[in-house]
């Protein structure tokens, strides 16, 4: 039995995978920014940039028969529950428990027009084809702090920092050489 999961839960994985790659149109990458420079900051950990992936039209026209295909297996499971309390040799559940909450989980990622979708205003930036992102305030500030902790849980940032400008009285956001550069220029 074991041998027949392992074997299975494999194929299962390969295929889950294989229909997330089909589901990509194009991939976009969110690079942090020394503001002083310009320059995009590259960092030697992995964390930046953050990949985004938006999904293709493909998704969008199969996505009801996927959610009827969830509703149908929900539907089955809850009739052999029912079939089960009057005939107890009636297996309980036909789909099983986890194989039913990562279909609904895959169902659910892939309903999203990309991997950002629950940030708004990093899927606005997506939607406007992701050339140069503006100045953030308010609620959408938030939302992007919420999005870079998600991928930056030690909110290193790429080994960025804040800064005064002084010319223009705002804080930015600069490498360490840019950082030397305002120190010597100020």
């Amino acid at each position: 039995m074991l041998y027949a999961r392992s074997v299975f839960g494999s194929r299962f994985t390969k295929k889950i995978e294989e229909v997330k790659s089909q589901a990509v149109e194009k991939s976009m990458y969110l690079y942090l920014v020394d503001e002083y420079s310009g320059a995009p900051v590259y960092d030697s950990s992995g964390v930046y940039p953050v990949k985004i992936d938006v999904a293709s039209d493909l998704v969008g026209k199969y996505m009801p028969m996927m959610r009827i295909g969830l509703q149908a297996a929900s539907v089955a499971n809850g009739a052999a529950a029912l079939a089960n309390v009057f005939c107890p040799f009636v297996l309980s559940t036909l789909v099983p428990k986890s194989f039913m909450s990562n279909a609904k989980s895959l169902v659910d990622d892939l309903d999203k027009p990309s991997n950002v979708g629950e940030f708004g205003s990093v899927q606005k930036e997506v939607d406007n084809g992701g050339e140069g992102g503006t100045a953030k305030r308010g609620s959408e500030l938030r939302d992007f702090e919420k999005f870079l902790l998600k991928h930056d849980e030690d909110q290193l940032y790429a080994g960025l920092r804040r800064a005064c400008d002084e010319a223009a009285g705002t804080a930015i956001w600069v490498s360490e050489a840019s950082a030397k550069k305002i120190e010597m220029d100020g």
